[in-house]
């Protein structure tokens, strides 16, 4: 105890020399942690505004090709609608022409049989004039078939347009 009252001067300016370098230190570490983490919070916030730049501008890209789309299906529903509604009233009309046919075809026979007096129900086409049952028949398999390709490309169109839709 006697050594701690004879240098107690030295011993108290040697803790005061530790605590002025230990606040020194604390001093540095925190200036150049603050300095460190606002360097990063300014390269995070640059970052951050890229990013966000770059998402803005895929997302005005997206709403171009859409609008590109939409204007594009517009156009060509715009092209396809006459045609569409000229097959339909064509199908229609024909399916009424041969409603009637059929109906003309029958009367005829049954008239036919009665003024022949012929048993059967067939009835002959007058001279000149050609068999026209073969005819109807395929007229109407290749109306048919044209309704079904018809089909085909609508179902189509409707399907790339409900894709460019989305």
């Amino acid at each position: 105890m006697l050594f701690l009252l004879k240098y107690w001067k030295y011993i108290a300016g040697v803790l005061a020399i530790i605590a002025l370098l230990g606040a020194v230190r604390h001093n540095g570490y925190n200036s150049g942690y603050d300095k460190g983490a606002t360097t990063i919070q300014a390269q995070w916030d640059k970052d951050k505004r890229l990013q966000e730049a770059a998402i803005q501008r895929a997302r005005d890209d997206a709403q171009k090709v859409k609008e590109q789309n939409e204007k594009l299906a517009k156009e060509i529903e715009n092209v396809l609608r006459p045609a569409i509604d000229a097959a339909t009233a064509d199908g229609l009309g024909l399916s009424e022409r041969l409603r009637n046919y059929q109906a003309r075809f029958a009367s005829c026979s049954r008239n036919l049989s009665a003024a022949t007096g012929a048993a059967s129900g067939t009835a002959q086409p007058a001279a000149g004039e050609p068999d026209n049952s073969s005819a109807v028949g395929e007229a109407a398999d290749q109306h048919f078939a044209a309704c079904a390709r018809d089909a085909a490309r609508l179902k189509g169109w409707q399907d790339w347009y409900a894709a460019v839709s989305q």
